[in-house]
């Protein structure tokens, strides 16, 4: 809720920021293998349980998941929608991003890149 104390920013300068801020975290990326944005509809499955989500980008080592569920930092298993087959990920990060919907990372397991 706004209030008279806070200022509006433009539409210009919130978009400003954004990008500014995109740039900023790219630029901040640490990883040397190419990623490629990939958003798939996924099956994550964790201590016996599966749960939907997506995909946002992967390369031949990893992959990037966007969830409403909090992921352990364990070994789980990736199916994508319309592929039998799955992948194992160990997960090496989840973190909040708001409303209730998490970013994680995770390192393909018995994959040879």
């Amino acid at each position: 809720m706004w209030t008279k104390t806070k200022q509006c920013m433009s539409s210009d300068q919130l978009l400003h920021e954004l990008v500014l801020q995109a740039e900023t975290d790219f630029n901040h990326d640490r990883r040397s293998e190419p990623r490629y944005p990939f958003f798939r509809h996924v099956w994550v499955r964790v201590d016996g349980h599966s749960f939907s989500a997506f995909t946002r980008e992967i390369s031949t080592s990893a992959i990037g998941l966007l969830h409403n569920m909090k992921l352990p930092l364990q070994e789980v298993e990736i199916s994508v929608a319309e592929k039998q087959q799955a992948l194992r990920a160990r997960i090496e990060r989840c973190e909040a991003c708001g409303e209730g919907w998490y970013l994680s990372g995770g390192t393909f397991v018995g994959i040879d890149a």
